[in-house]
Formats: structure tokens, C-alpha cells, sequence
């Protein structure tokens, strides 16, 4: 699972979006999603956008895809920096 084409931990600005990718390998029947996003995810791989993020915050996401032979997760977490001060 990378985030904005990195394996992670990343850190980014107040109210930024981010890029989740993952891939896959031997022929998962299913993928899903847990932490800080759910869902059913493509077994084949692929990639979605969420946000904008906002607060201060750490963020885990989680991908486990599985087969007759067992699973496989990854994890990817990001760190969002709260607003900024102002002058």
C-alpha cells in the first residue's frame, strides 16, 4: 500500500488530499479495507483519492486481501498537520 507513490510514513498540510495505491499478488478473491478507510477494495489492485484531510492527526490505512491460502495486509500511515497559526 503506498500513499502518494510512497511506501510511508508521509506528513502533510491541513486540508491536503492523498493518493492510495496498492497492488496484488496471487490472485486475491477479496480485498478490504480498514483503519482510516473501509470498504471493499479491487483484488486486482488500484487506487483511490480521499480528502481533504483536516486536524491534527495520524491517520492508518489498511488493506487485506486474502485467498484459499491465507492473507496478506499492508498499512500505509499519515501524519496531517493542524492548521497553522496565524501571524
Amino acid at each position: 500500500l503506498k500513499v502518494n507513490n510512497e511506501d510511508g510514513p508521509i506528513t502533510i498540510d491541513d486540508t491536503s488530499s492523498i493518493s492510495l495505491s496498492w497492488i496484488t499478488f496471487n490472485n486475491p478473491n477479496t480485498c478490504s479495507a480498514s483503519g482510516s478507510w473501509t470498504g471493499v477494495k479491487d483484488q486486482t489492485g488500484g487506487a483511490e483519492t480521499t480528502g481533504p484531510l483536516t486536524g491534527t492527526t495520524t491517520l492508518t490505512y489498511i488493506i487485506e486481501c486474502s485467498n484459499a491460502a491465507g492473507s496478506a495486509s499492508d498499512s500505509v500511515e499519515v501524519n496531517v498537520l493542524g492548521p497553522r497559526a496565524g501571524p
